[in-house]
């Protein structure tokens, strides 16, 4: 849609059908399929100048041509109804809105009839309220224009979120004063995040500050969710991040990592796509007090999935040694989900994407009025509004005809560059902040600006070679679709422009000179600033320098990354790395004390060598992981240990001691990481 409206705006044929002025939406008793709905004809235009308004757009691109096969691409989905169907939908869904709006303001009169409410009784008054708030809704509605509208639908550029924006529809009651004879005064506010911060600040039983004012998320819209798309029941696996609609006969294990726990029926919820939000308080509990910080947020488990889609992978490019690398996919469904507040008491808990213990209810919400909680335990919770037709029922534990347990999604079809974090060097969360923030400030270089649009994640990708989780940093472009700055980054030449970029700022920057180990000319920024505690210019400046002392031995991978990051290693669990890891940075602090640890790769297996100076003393040892035991090694049943040390030899004063039996009467041994630590004695 953003190419029409450029060839309009450019063109001037926009004001052949929308004036200049704002246009006021009032759909409700129009008829969306007359052609003289200025919909329609817009449509009828584009159909009938497709090739035109095609070539004039591709014009205006001279100066900076992007890939020929772009233009395809789009000259090719403006052929097929699903390019019309998206416009004709987001009026569609408008009317649809306008009409539940209708549909509750005639349910409120029915039981204001049918229970002979009186004037003066305190049900009534609610429901009175509840209906002018309604009205007002309406209005609001009636009164945005079409521009903004579309826009806010992500069908016109909003390079602020270009995304679809998720609405907060909020009212502010006040009490009529005792002396007063006036009706108490009512403001309503129509707020829109996008999707991506929305996903948090806009859940209910948070708190969102606008304006001077707190407003309480206490619901989200129902009236869409007979949209497709908007609420389905999804499968999840519990080992890695594979989720699927849960639809037919599910397989017995999870397709990605063969985990048993795909088939469970626990492992399968209704998820709600977020679109809209409410919040209903009073003036009184919403005014923020601005002699003090009274701000509060609420903080939710998340969980994060990455679908790659068929057929879209682009190739690889990685460092062997490192291992480090880069691989880029031309279409990816990013997923975010919110499972309900960290607070939340639940004694059924579930484990999705190795998120263990979360609550399994999520969002209980009432399908009619829409309210909504992830604490239903809290006592006098009232679980509906109060012109709601089931008021007086409760939630019972579990989801029926009147209540929803959900979980809340956005998700968005991109494309994305997975980088591969070398395991040796990113070990904790705090040296990938640093390596992170070191690639923002490399990217900020090489395109001469922020490019605000490239977001991050961190990402575990189950790896079926060697039953693993890698380690990526996940670079992906907010704009659905993709601009094509990721696939122009995806070269070796290119990339490694970046990362020396980085290494060169961080390596000047001024900022060791004053006593200091980072600042925001070098690797602080605004998005880092709750962690800059775990970042050092010092530490970000080593790492990046090995990576570009082997910017000279990029290899292609065919088959992607996983052959890279899996080769050799055989540890089968994340235990069995740590140990690895430890022996590692121990070697690493004790260097200078005559300790060090070396890997070798041995007939397609690494193998490690341990050595350790003690005095006039010097041991080396062999470190295997998954080593078979039996007889052979005087152990009385064959096992395999998660790793078998033995030593190799030992000198004195710089002689080797032949008998190794005068040091000690145990050679070697073997470690169960997951049981108990066995000594063999030889």
């Amino acid at each position: 849609m953003a190419f029409c409206i450029d060839s309009w705006t450019s063109l001037d044929h926009l004001n052949n059908f929308i004036p200049a002025k704002l246009i006021f939406l009032k759909l409700l008793n129009a008829d969306l399929s007359e052609q003289s709905f200025f919909v329609n004809k817009i449509i009828g235009f584009i159909k009938a100048n497709e090739e035109r308004l095609f070539l004039e757009f591709q014009d205006m691109y001279q100066k900076d041509i992007p890939k020929p096969d772009i233009f395809e691409s789009l000259k090719n989905y403006l052929q097929t109804e699903n390019y019309y169907d998206r416009l004709r939908t987001v009026f569609l869904k408008l009317k649809s809105e306008q009409q539940t709006i209708f549909n509750k303001r005639k349910e409120i009169d029915g039981i204001i009839k049918a229970q002979k409410l009186s004037e003066t009784d305190d049900y009534r008054k609610v429901l009175e309220s509840e209906k002018k708030s309604l009205w007002g809704l309406k209005r609001m509605i009636d009164n945005r224009s079409i521009l903004e509208h579309l826009t806010n639908k992500g069908l016109l550029p909003n390079y602020a979120f270009p995304e679809t924006g998720v609405t907060l529809n909020a009212r502010i009651n006040s009490f009529k004063a005792k002396a007063s004879e006036n009706l108490p005064s009512e403001k309503q506010f129509e707020i829109v995040r996008s999707a991506n911060v929305a996903i948090r600040e806009f859940a209910p039983d948070n708190n969102f500050y606008s304006q001077g004012y707190r407003f309480e998320i206490s619901g989200i819209n129902t009236f869409d969710w007979k949209d497709a798309g908007t609420l389905k029941k999804v499968r999840f696996c519990s080992n890695c991040d594979h989720l699927d609609d849960a639809v037919g006969t599910p397989d017995n294990v999870c397709p990605k990592c063969m985990d048993a726990s795909w088939s469970s029926s626990k492992n399968v919820h209704t998820f709600v796509k977020l679109n809209a939000v409410k919040s209903n308080t009073t003036r009184e509990r919403s005014t923020l007090d601005d002699s003090r910080d009274d701000r509060q947020n609420s903080h939710y488990n998340i969980s994060k999935h990455v679908k790659l889609k068929d057929g879209q992978f682009q190739g690889a490019w990685g460092m062997r040694e490192i291992p480090f690398g880069i691989e880029f996919v031309k279409n990816v469904k990013i997923v975010l989900n919110n499972l309900g507040l960290s607070s939340s008491v639940d004694s059924n808990k579930i484990i999705i994407n190795q998120n263990e213990n979360i609550p399994s209810r999520g969002f209980v919400t009432c399908k009619s009025c829409g309210k909504s909680t992830s604490s239903p335990h809290l006592p006098n919770y009232e679980f509906h509004n109060g012109y709601c037709k089931h008021k007086d029922e409760i939630y019972k534990g579990k989801s029926d005809s009147i209540f929803e347990e959900i979980f809340l999604f956005k998700e968005i079809d991109t494309e994305a560059l997975k980088i591969l974090l070398p395991i040796q060097e990113i070990e904790s969360q705090e040296q990938l902040n640093m390596f992170r923030a070191g690639l923002e400030l490399g990217l900020k270089k090489f395109y001469g600006g922020n490019p605000q649009h490239l977001a991050m994640m961190d990402y575990s990708e189950y790896n079926s070679k060697n039953g693993k989780f890698d380690k990526y940093l996940l670079m992906y472009d907010t704009i659905p679709g993709g601009t094509g700055y990721l696939e122009k980054l995806f070269a070796p030449l290119e990339f490694t422009n970046v990362l020396e970029l980085a290494y060169k700022s961080i390596k000047e920057c001024k900022c060791q000179h004053q006593g200091k180990d980072g600042c925001y000319r070098c690797i602080f920024t605004y998005g880092n600033q709750y962690n800059q505690n775990q970042l050092s210019r010092k530490e970000s400046e080593r790492f990046f320098k090995k990576i570009i002392d082997k910017s000279n031995a990029w290899e292609r991978y065919s088959d992607g990354l996983g052959s890279l990051s899996g080769n050799g290693q055989i540890e089968e669990s994340e235990l069995e790395d740590r140990f690895v890891r430890s022996l590692r940075n121990y070697s690493k602090t004790n260097e200078t004390k005559g300790v060090s640890f070396e890997k070798n790769l041995i007939e397609g297996e690494i193998q490690y060598e341990l050595s350790i100076e003690k005095g006039d003393y010097r041991f080396k040892y062999f470190i295997k992981a998954q080593k078979d035991l039996g007889r052979a090694e005087s152990v009385r049943y064959n096992t395999r240990a998660d790793f078998f040390i033995q030593l190799l030899s030992a000198d004195y004063q710089g002689q080797e001691i032949r008998d190794l039996k005068l040091l000690t009467s145990v050679k070697s041994i073997a470690i169960y990481l997951d049981g108990y630590t066995y000594w063999i004695f030889r």
